[in-house]
């Protein structure tokens, strides 16, 4: 995203978006589609992802990611999607990992462990200390604000979070240089 010009970036990421939601819809409803998609890409597919045609449409956490990516990129720009996504990417892979191995206490309704939050927080602050043109107060408030929707967002984190991550840093720095 960093490397492309804004509208390639858009248009990219926007036609990225729309054939994955058009694969996870015609997956729903075609079982040839549908057995192809979980043979090649069910390893990577969390069981919720997987369904069977006729059990309706379950877009999985790629699809939403690139919706997401491509959602913000439009919003809030190239280079604050591209921050949110990335802060996202490495701080949520952290959160999982850490949260189902040793997260034993939850600390919201949702099941976000307190050990999961906190991995999250000190992953995403890792990363946003490489990410150039922002102060301090600016990756931190990402960060956070980005650890709270995703321990307490109703709606799938790989949507939510890297809009959010993407949002504050818009809010907060404008267009980010």
């Amino acid at each position: 995203m960093l490397w492309m010009d804004s509208i390639a970036a858009t248009v990219g990421l926007g036609a990225l978006a729309l054939l994955a939601v058009l694969a996870d819809v015609i997956r729903a409803h075609h079982a040839g589609f549908g057995r192809f998609i979980n043979r090649v890409f069910g390893p990577l597919m969390r069981a919720a992802e997987l369904g069977s045609p006729g059990e309706g449409v379950r877009f999985n956490g790629a699809t939403l990611l690139l919706v997401s990516a491509a959602a913000a990129t439009v919003a809030f720009g190239v280079r604050a999607a591209a921050y949110g996504v990335l802060l996202f990417l490495v701080a949520d892979a952290a959160a999982g990992l850490l949260g189902r191995r040793f997260g034993k206490r939850t600390w919201v309704r949702g099941g976000a462990t307190i050990v999961g939050t906190a991995a999250f927080i000190i992953a995403g602050l890792c990363v946003a200390f490489f990410l150039p043109g922002l102060s301090n107060m600016q990756r931190a408030a990402a960060v956070l604000v980005a650890a709270v929707v995703e321990a307490i967002s109703p709606i799938d984190d790989n949507l939510t979070v890297p809009l959010a991550a993407s949002a504050t840093l818009f809010v907060l720095y404008g267009t980010v240089h």
